[in-house]
């Protein structure tokens, strides 16, 4: 079956890949394993350039990263961040208010959204697959199954304890998943990659 994968890049970082030792993930590899009878004619990974402020090597490593996946046939999508001075107040107390840097990522989602709609109602594909626990996607996933009459999958990244799946969004889609270490142990990029005429070692830190 002919399959579209959308992947909300720091939607999976944060669920599943943030400290532990799996962030070299070939995420063609994973949607494979996900889907194992299915043949995966795009796969797309929404996500943003970080910056530098606090630890000045993180834009090379993902962008790295982003080149390891590209060698893969991986689609990178790029939404952007807004770094602004904000107030806010202090959950301990005493009440205090404080000034910090406010990042804020800003098109991945929407990207995300109206990729998935478009490519459905092209009949682009004959089943999707969306690996997020993003609820603001419960809707486009739910439009695609009900109005496209298309089959949607959802994966959930939800390794790290702290997170929990999004019940809109798993009521949206045609079935579900959760993301489990084991999977993503055993979707990891080769290291080097080959990329053309450069070699992509996997960064010594993260």
């Amino acid at each position: 079956m002919k399959t579209f994968v959308y992947v909300d890049g720091f939607n999976l970082y944060y669920g599943s890949l943030k400290g532990t030792p799996h962030r070299w993930l070939d995420v063609r590899a994973l949607a494979q394993r996900l889907l194992p009878a299915s043949t995966l004619v795009s796969v797309r990974f929404f996500t943003a350039k970080v910056y530098g402020r606090g630890d000045p090597s993180r834009p090379t490593r993902q962008q790295t990263y982003w080149n390891a996946l590209r060698a893969t046939g991986v689609e990178i999508v790029e939404g952007h961040f807004l770094e602004h001075p904000a107030t806010m107040r202090t959950v301990t107390p005493p009440p205090a208010y404080v000034t910090v840097w406010k990042v804020e990522e800003k098109g991945c989602d929407v990207n995300l959204a109206s990729i998935l709609v478009r490519d459905a109602f092209t009949s682009a594909f004959e089943q999707a697959l969306v690996i997020s626990n993003d609820s603001d996607l419960a809707l486009p996933v739910a439009m695609v199954r009900d109005e496209a009459k298309l089959p949607i999958r959802v994966a959930f990244p939800i390794t790290n304890p702290n997170r929990k799946r999004s019940i809109q969004l798993q009521k949206a889609a045609s079935d579900f998943r959760d993301l489990r270490t084991p999977v993503l142990a055993a979707s990891q990029l080769p290291n080097p990659v080959v990329a053309g005429a450069s070699t992509l070692h996997k960064p010594a830190t993260w």
